[in-house]
């Protein structure tokens, strides 16, 4: 007759397929801490059950490579036929399945928990009513207990979870809970699309959220509070702001018969009852006990046990790796971490904390400890070696780690590399930038090079309150250039044409004809797909052209081709085919006709023929999908194609849609004023087709015209939104 540990550990390996046997790469659930911390017990606990069902036949080991495990082969353990036979002959009644209902986003394994029935049960009741907050200490079992109320909530509703870090902001989050394959930015929008659910959003480590991203992740929570039935669990290590009006339940220390099955039946129970009581019932400590550590001193406290005895049994070399694996300020993928020659020995002592596609932290309790032992200048030599690890691996996703380090280490290098490299960052990783910008003007607060930066990270963000609270910090061109940033985003064109005169007066001719060309284009997107543009405007664009300065003769082109494509543009508003063509034509004395501007306006031209009757419909599909075909520039073609969808919407649906479907998501392109629009017009298609969501993509494309500075055309959707709510 087998035992529970026994029968548990079968039935562990039972849900991994024998296909598995021979492969090289196999999960780290098959190896020793995988299967301990599956079934929940100290690894020293494996070792007599193990071994008497390996004794039995039932399980085999071999050498594999474990997956995100290190470059070393590592032994893992495999059910063999007769384990299987023997285990479809038994019911098992009393041990829960592994594998339920899939929870979205990055939650972590369902995990078997000894105890914690009351607190599970308190949980539930809580949340038939509010929404509710976890705390307790870190390693205490809040994220496991979490995770079973996740797994029992799964099987009636949608279960989204994020586990959030130290650049976490709010569009993460969203991003990770994968609501929806286009998450909108803007938050009301985002809380109107959980506004008919009934589901279930998990936050884990809540407390970590960086005070750069802690009010609008906040205001998301609230937002979607009040407009759904949704309820939320926020995991932190401490009590939560109480304006959320969430119940509170606190995680204490784990009841002495949890803790004595933790640690196994090959420990006499009188030394278990010993252990458990000198290490506090604390469930991590418990995991991170070693029997050739020896029985703990009495009265050893949590930080004192791992400070005296697990930190104190390992070498100074692994030491010096953990310690600088405790300064990395989120999960790294395995592979890449300074301590992968090590984390095969790491994660046979529990040392480690897992994330879905092998990404590697230390347990948070470990870390914490490792930090707080560190002087400013240990930490600051450690953030140097840690700059040196990843600047030596050539990949885009590591560069936010470079960067923090080098933030933490040489921040007058960090700001001028940055300065030289912002629009790449930011577009690699925005929300990460502005935690280290932000770290940093804490430290010298009358830095402008540093508040300039900031506030060109918070305009890409389109976070207006962050610039109105920053352009006092700046002064002259600076000043200048965000203050236009403002003007822009409130839509108070006035207020950019005087910062426009401002500016044109100290800068070249030709970035004087990039404003004055901005504005005329601003003028000309900022109203409705298909909306004819008025006499007045069209004489300010005209006015605006005739301001501009020919005389550089290297960017003469440039120029040409922009105010010929708005000439043109012009033309087809006021429905003069004629001079649209022979705008057309003159083109090509610039450009070639394979040119993308040119077969862009060839394209313009055919749709402009569809609206008015002039050609049939599969003549201008024809000519969009051919021309797009050759169009190099991913905008450019989108673009186009997003305008036969506007054109296709009230008179051919069911081709829209389908069109529509085959767009290329707004958050795929490369951020720029040009690619904002095509969002903005994007979430506009998405609200008339997708009748589901119209008001939250209307509501989108609200937001998104409004970051664009186009709030004409946003105040044309309000009355309509309005109408629908």
């Amino acid at each position: 007759m087998l035992t529970q540990p026994q029968l548990r550990i079968l039935k562990w390996l039972n849900e991994y397929p024998s296909s598995l046997e021979k492969s090289w790469d196999v999960s780290r659930d098959l190896s020793l801490p995988g299967i301990a911390e599956g079934i929940g017990v100290v690894r020293s606990a494996l070792n007599i059950p193990l071994r008497i069902i390996e004794e039995h036949g039932f399980v085999f080991k071999r050498m594999a490579h474990v997956i995100g495990g290190g470059s070393r082969r590592r032994q893992v353990y495999h059910l063999s036929a007769l384990g299987r036979e023997h285990l479809s002959q038994l019911v098992f009644s009393d041990i829960s399945p592994k594998k339920a209902k899939e929870i979205f986003g990055n939650p972590p394994e369902l995990i078997e928990i000894f105890g914690r029935d009351a607190e599970f049960s308190q949980a539930l009741d809580i949340l038939t009513e509010k929404s509710l907050v976890i705390t307790g200490m870190p390693g205490i079992g809040k994220s496991v207990l979490v995770r079973k109320i996740a797994a029992h909530y799964g099987s009636k509703t949608s279960v989204r979870w994020a586990s959030a870090n130290e650049f976490t902001d709010y569009l993460e989050i969203c991003s990770t809970w994968n609501f929806t394959t286009m998450v909108p930015r803007d938050i009301e929008s985002i809380s109107m699309v959980f506004s008919n659910l009934e589901e279930v959003l998990v936050i884990d480590d809540f407390h970590l959220v960086d005070v750069r991203h802690h009010a609008k992740i906040q205001d998301l929570v609230e937002a979607i509070s009040q407009n759904s039935q949704t309820k939320f669990i926020l995991i932190s290590r401490d009590n939560l702001d109480s304006s959320l009006g969430f119940d509170q339940l606190k995680i204490e220390s784990l009841d002495v018969d949890s803790c004595c099955q933790m640690l196994g039946d090959d420990i006499e129970l009188s030394k278990r009852l010993d252990i458990c009581e000198k290490l506090g019932h604390h469930p991590l400590a418990l995991k991170l006990y070693d029997p050739s550590f020896g029985a703990p001193e009495s009265s050893t406290d949590i930080i004192d046990y791992v400070n005296k005895v697990v930190l104190k049994n390992l070498s100074e070399d692994d030491k010096n790796l953990l310690t600088q694996m405790s300064l990395e300020p989120s999960p790294v993928k395995s592979e890449f971490s300074i301590i992968e020659p090590k984390i095969e020995k790491f994660d046979m002592q529990s040392l480690l904390k897992w994330h879905k596609r092998s990404a590697v932290e230390l347990q948070h309790l470990v870390r914490n400890i490792t930090r707080s032992n560190l002087s400013k200048d240990e930490t600051r030599q450690i953030h140097s070696h840690l700059c040196r690890h990843w600047g030596n691996i050539s990949a885009d996703e590591n560069m936010i780690n470079y960067f923090y380090h080098l933030s933490k280490s040489a921040p007058d290098s960090f700001i001028e590399q940055i300065s030289d490299s912002l629009d790449r960052v930011i577009e690699i990783n925005s929300a990460a930038l502005a935690v280290m910008i932000e770290d940093l003007i804490e430290q010298d607060l009358q830095n402008e090079s540093l508040r300039y930066m900031a506030c060109k990270i918070a305009a890409d963000r389109y976070e207006v309150d962050y610039l109105k609270q920053s352009t006092e910090f700046l002064s002259g061109n600076n000043k200048l250039e965000i203050d236009f940033m403002l003007a822009k985003l409130a839509g108070r064109l006035e207020h950019c044409e005087q910062i426009t005169e401002q500016l044109i007066t100290t800068q070249s001719s030709f970035e004087a004809n990039k404003l004055l060309i901005s504005l005329a284009t601003q003028i000309l997107e900022n109203r409705l797909p298909n909306q004819k543009l008025e006499g007045e405007l069209i004489s300010k664009v005209n006015s605006y052209l005739s301001r501009l300065d020919f005389s550089d003769l290297a960017n003469r082109n440039v120029i040409l081709v922009a105010v010929t494509m708005i000439k043109f543009t012009l033309a087809l508003d006021e429905k003069n085919l004629a001079k649209a063509v022979n705008l057309l034509t003159s083109i090509e004395s610039i450009e070639h006709n394979c040119d993308p501007v040119y077969l862009s306006m060839q394209t313009k031209i055919k749709i402009y023929e569809y609206d008015n009757g002039i050609c049939d419909l599969s003549a201008v599909v024809e000519m969009v999908q051919s021309n797009c075909a050759i169009i190099d520039n991913i905008l450019m073609s989108q673009s186009l194609k997003l305008k036969l969808i506007e054109s296709l919407i009230n008179t051919n649906l069911d081709l829209a849609s389908k069109m529509f479907n085959q767009l290329t998501k707004p958050n795929q392109l490369p951020r720029s004023s040009p690619a904002l629009r095509y969002c903005a017009r994007w979430w506009l298609a998405k609200s008339q087709i997708s009748k589901n969501s119209q008001k939250s993509s209307l509501n989108e494309s609200i937001a998104r015209y409004r970051q664009a500075g186009c709030h004409n055309a946003a105040k044309e959707l309000e009355s309509k939104l309005h109408s629908l709510l």
